[in-house]
């Protein structure tokens, strides 16, 4: 039983010693509207508090760092990412995934 125990304690942690680091997309949305949600700093403020006592803001960071993040590094896109659309033009201003820097193929080629 101990072993057996151990054993699920050892692969649940393995999550935890990842080191992978993401952009927190959810988090930081969550984030970015309440510094915009108001006008005055105080209320704010109060919103971040209930956010932390509800917690909006602890399961916003837990989905980032668990589901959000891991599926944006195995497949290449976040699906918390919203395209950006210009409304004049009603067209997406996003860059092609394929296409930007951090993308790119970085196999030399000989």
């Amino acid at each position: 039983m101990k072993k057996s125990k151990t054993l699920a304690a050892a692969l649940l942690s393995l999550g935890l010693f990842a080191s992978c680091l993401g952009p927190n997309r959810l988090f930081n949305q969550l984030h970015s509207w309440n510094e915009s949600a108001t006008e005055d700093s105080w209320a704010n403020v109060g919103i971040f508090v209930v956010f932390n006592v509800i917690p909006l803001y602890p399961l916003a960071y837990a989905g980032d760092i668990v589901l959000f993040n891991s599926i944006e590094w195995w497949s290449g896109s976040n699906p918390v990412e919203r395209d950006k659309v210009d409304t004049t033009t009603n067209k997406s201003t996003m860059p092609d995934k394929k296409t930007t820097p951090d993308k790119m193929d970085t196999k030399k080629r000989t």
